[in-house]
């Protein structure tokens, strides 16, 4: 599997939609300081793909931000 684009709205800490372009990327590391949603990109991958995440079981209002009523994940890839 060859991960293309994620997009994230209201997911954790990604209250605002973001979209991660991988597709012109052949080797890539997620890096960044604590907190800066390094985890919540791969629970993103994760969800889209499982409709769950490892350690929130079943419970999705736990991976919607603060202050968000709803969550929107969007993961293409090849």
């Amino acid at each position: 599997m060859r991960p293309l684009k994620l997009r994230l709205q209201g997911f954790t800490c990604y209250r605002g939609p973001v979209e991660v372009d991988f597709q012109d990327l052949d080797l890539f590391a997620i890096t960044g300081r604590t907190g800066a949603g390094k985890s919540s990109l791969v629970h993103g991958m994760t969800y889209a793909l499982y409709g769950r995440v490892p350690g929130f079981g079943n419970e999705v209002k736990e991976l919607i931000s603060q202050g968000s009523d709803h969550l929107q994940v969007t993961f293409e890839f090849a």
